[in-house]
């Protein structure tokens, strides 16, 4: 339709966007505070006004066509962009009251964001930041529909998709971590076979640190593995940690306020080709608000710290 942009109302649109939320029209009614017939009325009258089909039906209820899933992402993304300029007017009135989204994953939580966070807030008291942490689909998901500003951690290769751009801050090593005490801890010369008689507490295999741990051991050609829990939950390992003589990968940096409590210790164990890039992934072409930028200036600068 030639004047579908002139056509198309919000109505339509909050619809469309609460259908793929939802699954199903009753959940979308319920999520916009409307009646059913109200939500199923929009999306057909925009599904007649795109001359598209935009729903189809699945085992969970309904879900977009891909036609409608690109236009559900423009519509998202165009939304990221209208509330970024309200943001900025805002700013120049005199009160800054800008909305930041960050996906946070483990490694930059426990020093660079605490650090750029109270950095920026101290700059800008009417800032509010707000951190999702999640598996590394849905924060690449939540990005690239305009939900999250931007991703800080460990960077992938090949980079996830053709529409984000990475940018490298610091290397980062993984090391094998134990509770004080652990039998393998103050020891030199370890290798990796000596820990196979321990109990191993693995990330995801889709994450960096459970991706290397499953090539280093060779857990593939494994008959029984040595890995007992799989968890990124760093509260739950810390826990088992003080309770066994568990082992564990992570990064001295993710480590470091427990390795400081003396709740952990690395041990003498050099683990080859382990070096993880840690930056920020931002949509492509993306133009930060002056204090989006000032915020990604203070993370690059406690990434350095």
């Amino acid at each position: 339709v030639a004047d579908f942009h002139l056509r198309v109302t919000a109505a339509q649109l909050r619809a469309l966007i609460a259908i793929r939320e939802a699954g199903n029209f009753s959940l979308a009614a319920r999520a916009l505070g409307i009646a059913q017939p109200s939500v199923h009325r929009a999306g057909r009258d925009l599904e007649k006004l795109s001359g598209l089909r935009l729903f189809t039906p699945s085992r969970k209820g309904i879900e977009l066509t891909p036609p409608a899933e690109a236009f559900a992402r423009a519509v998202k993304l165009a939304e990221a962009e209208l509330g970024q300029g309200l943001d900025e007017l805002t700013r120049l009135s005199g009160a800054d009251t800008t909305r930041i989204a960050v996906g946070s994953m483990p490694l930059s939580r426990t020093q660079i964001l605490p650090t750029a966070c109270d950095a920026l807030l101290k700059e800008a008291a009417g800032v509010q930041l707000r951190f999702v942490d999640a598996p590394y689909g849905e924060l690449l998901r939540g990005l690239r529909y305009g939900e999250l500003d931007v991703l800080i951690g460990a960077l992938r290769h090949p980079p996830p998709a053709d529409d984000v751009v990475q940018e490298q801050l610091i290397d980062d090593r993984l090391a094998v971590m134990a509770r004080p005490g652990h039998p393998l801890a103050g020891r030199s010369g370890l290798t990796l076979d000596d820990t196979l008689v321990y109990p191993w507490i693995a990330g995801p295999k889709d994450t960096p640190a459970g991706a290397y741990l499953f090539r280093a051991l060779g857990i593939g050609e494994m008959e029984r593995t040595p890995v007992s829990v799989v968890t990124s939950s760093m509260v739950l390992v810390r826990g088992l940690l003080t309770r066994g003589d568990y082992l564990t990968l992570l990064s001295a940096r993710q480590a470091a306020v427990e390795i400081e409590q003396g709740l952990m210790v690395p041990l003498d164990l050099p683990l080859n080709a382990s070096a993880r890039e840690i930056g920020l992934t931002t949509r492509a072409g993306w133009m930060p608000t002056p204090t989006q930028a000032r915020f990604l200036d203070l993370v690059r600068l406690a990434a350095q710290e």
